[in-house]
């Protein structure tokens, strides 16, 4: 290398020397030249300074001793039924999370995903499963499409069938879907041959059940039109007729007994055996101000609506209907934990001299259920029902928003009543009860619960949630023979 070079890449090393030392002397300088200086030493605590600032001296007003505390003796006895509940639920949610991770580990739950799920095209065909009560194990097919004539158009086909003999269709379609306004058209028929029947109001016992086939069919537009600060006006017209008629003969079973077995004479019901049919008018609005479709952890949805049906014949009933569905979401200690509340009232005035048809009162059904009783228990011309779910997510796929599984607890509350006088202590039942939530991105899919009560365990497999259930109601096939 040219001895030019190595002189001028000195000159430069100590210029730089000079410059950095700027304080220092002359010796020091030549010094530099010679051998590089020594790097300061790191702030320690032996030095008392910090990045922070001084580190004071240690003292009882800058230190902590954390000492275990020690535990009384009667805490002792008071932890052992704590225990024996907790423990089996920690290690089977522990063994149920193990299950779920082991299943994706595998493949399972993407093969299922790959089948059952959406696909990415715009239509496409599912397979859905439902497990009820009355209509035993259901298996069907529902074929949609995204993009009907347009990319906000919905239309959905829908089609089940029960080993109990159950039968259920339905075609909706949505227009101008998450517009600014939005047209809900579609109609379904529905087959019970199965239905319940105990008697009406709040005492009606157990004893005195019997069963009978309810035929229910409806068409119908609805619209809706959103509104500042998230609330959206509804309007509806919906023609429905239901049927009833004594049970099937093959395959009943022999121990079941008919309506008119045990509410045979002055005690058949009003409308047993015919149809009723006519025509319900509805307006209501809601107010919505959830960011989320089937996760929700803040906010809520209060709907109220009224509606009158009109009968086509005397014989079909007139009536006013007035319901009132508040539901909120409480956040709890980590994300995705939620407890979700809710209330519902529904009551119907009579707008004639004789008695309402039967089939058209109001019962514990979707989504009015009161889980461990059975659908149909209870009837009369009102029901209310108070709901609270714990949920947390038991397993989440990539991202905690996307497809999961999530666990939850449940209470729900209600009766049945004829007039408001009749809501009391007396007459409410409760149950209680626990289930899987199963979630696709950023919505519901499913739920698999059992519902304990003093009369019955009911397990339940489900496409709804009774929560944040009033959208899409046509589009959904679902029973509009009655305001919801």
């Amino acid at each position: 290398m040219p001895r030019s070079f190595l002189q001028c890449m000195r000159a430069l090393t100590l210029a730089a020397a000079f410059c950095a030392a700027d304080t220092a002397s002359p010796a020091q300088a030549d010094q530099t030249d010679q051998t590089p200086a020594a790097a300061a030493p790191p702030p320690t605590p032996a030095n008392g300074a910090s990045v922070w600032g001084p580190i004071p001296l240690p003292a009882d007003s800058t230190t902590a001793a954390y000492r275990t505390r020690p535990r009384p003796a009667w805490e002792y006895p008071v932890l052992v039924p704590y225990q024996l509940v907790n423990l089996p639920i920690r290690y089977s949610l522990v063994a149920l999370r193990t299950s779920v991770i082991w299943l994706d580990d595998v493949g399972v739950i993407p093969f299922v995903q790959r089948v059952f799920g959406a696909q990415e095209l715009p239509y496409g065909v599912l397979a859905n499963f439902s497990i009820s009560p009355l209509s035993g194990f259901g298996a069907g097919a529902t074929f949609y499409h995204d993009e009907f004539f347009g990319p906000r158009n919905r239309a959905k086909l829908r089609t089940h069938f029960s080993t109990e003999g159950a039968r259920r269709a339905s075609l909706g379609m949505v227009f101008n879907d998450q517009g600014d306004f939005e047209i809900e058209a579609g109609g379904g028929y529905h087959l019970r041959p199965e239905a319940r029947f105990s008697g009406i109001g709040p005492q009606a016992s157990d004893t005195n059940e019997s069963h009978y086939t309810q035929e229910t069919s409806w068409g119908g537009l609805t619209f809706s039109r959103e509104a500042p600060h998230d609330l959206s006006l509804m309007a509806g017209v919906i023609v429905s007729g239901v049927g009833t008629r004594g049970p099937r003969d093959e395959g009943s079973n022999s121990d079941d007994r008919t309506l008119l077995e045990v509410f045979g004479g002055e005690n058949r019901p009003a409308g047993y055996g015919d149809r009723s049919d006519g025509v319900m008018y509805s307006l209501g609005f809601a107010h919505d101000d959830t960011r989320k479709s089937g996760r929700p952890e803040h906010g809520g949805v209060r709907t109220f609506k009224a509606a009158y049906f009109s009968g086509f014949e005397e014989k079909d009933g007139s009536f006013y209907s007035y319901r009132a569905d508040l539901q909120h979401f409480l956040p709890l200690w980590f994300q995705e934990r939620a407890l979700a509340l809710r209330g519902v009232i529904h009551w119907i005035e009579n707008d004639g001299d004789g008695d309402m048809p039967f089939q058209r009162l109001l019962t514990n059904d979707e989504p009015d259920l009161m889980r461990g009783f059975r659908d149909l228990r209870w009837r009369d011309r009102g029901i209310t029902t108070l709901t609270a779910e714990y949920r947390f997510p038991l397993w989440a796929y990539n991202r905690y928003d996307g497809r999961g599984v999530d666990f939850y607890m449940f209470s729900d509350v209600g009766q049945v009543f004829e007039d408001f006088d009749d809501i009391s202590k007396r007459n409410m039942r409760a149950s209680y009860g626990a289930g899987l939530r199963f979630m696709k991105l950023r919505g519901f899919l499913g739920r698999l619960e059992v519902g304990f009560s003093e009369e019955d365990t009911v397990w339940r497999l489900a496409a709804e949630q009774t929560f944040q259930y009033s959208k899409g109601g046509l589009y959904n096939g679902r029973d509009k023979s009655v305001l919801r």
